[in-house]
């Protein structure tokens, strides 16, 4: 995981590093998080149905910001 902030500092315009996790995986998510990474912006937020049931995504997208 630290070759991609290698490899991300020393490409100009990488703004950060993004992955895709389940959200049952939660050994992972901690792991994750551990290193730096939080919910991205794209995330898919959950989808509120019109009989008012909320559906939340089996996975989310986390980032973490490159610091040239």
């Amino acid at each position: 995981m630290n070759f991609l902030d290698i490899v991300g500092e020393k490409i100009p315009n990488i703004e950060k590093v993004m992955l895709t996790c389940f959200l049952s995986n939660a050994k992972a998510l901690q792991f994750y998080q551990k290193l730096g990474f939080d919910v991205d912006e794209y995330s898919p937020p959950p989808k509120l149905l019109r009989n008012g049931t909320k559906i939340e995504a089996d996975y989310v997208i986390l980032s973490k910001e490159i610091h040239h």
